[in-house]
């Protein structure tokens, strides 16, 4: 977000609900705003505390560059979000089309073949057939053992 985009979104946040915000930085700390005193051209000033510490009343001067989020510590209906961002007039984005896109079409998958049934002594004689093969070509199939190891020449 540009300095003047989170100038314009904590304008947008009534006075009343900045006891609530909490400002996240990119380094991961969190400050508990208790009053947003002055919004500058790259930074903002507030009174409040740094979260996990009980130091109150402390001014900080944040860096827009260094905000990640704001986080308003309250549960909050979809009515009052509207109500406190758009002043109750419904979020439109020029940039986003209302129209419904058309449903993909779904191809259903294959049914899968069914193995065939083999009884385990008929398997068992099967492994065995190729346990012999495997022992009669040396026991060197590059199958059975993997891919080849390259050996250095001198």
């Amino acid at each position: 977000m540009t300095n003047q985009e989170w100038m314009d979104l904590l304008r947008s946040i009534p006075e009343t609900e900045h006891t609530k915000l909490v400002v996240v930085l990119n380094t991961g700390i969190e400050y508990t705003m208790d009053t947003l005193f002055r919004l500058e051209p790259n930074y903002l000033v507030m009174r409040g505390r740094q979260a996990g510490t009980t130091d109150e009343a402390r001014a900080f001067f944040i860096p827009y560059s260094h905000m990640v989020l704001l986080k308003l510590e309250k549960e909050i209906t979809l009515e009052e979000l509207t109500n406190m961002i758009d002043n109750g007039k419904p979020w439109t984005n020029p940039r986003i089309s209302s129209r419904r896109l058309p449903r993909p079409e779904v191809i259903p998958a294959p049914e899968p073949k069914e193995a065939p049934v083999v009884d385990p002594a008929t398997a068992s004689k099967m492994l065995i057939d190729r346990i012999r093969a495997a022992r009669a070509t040396g026991g060197h199939s590059p199958a059975a053992n993997g891919p080849a190891s390259v050996t250095a020449k001198d």
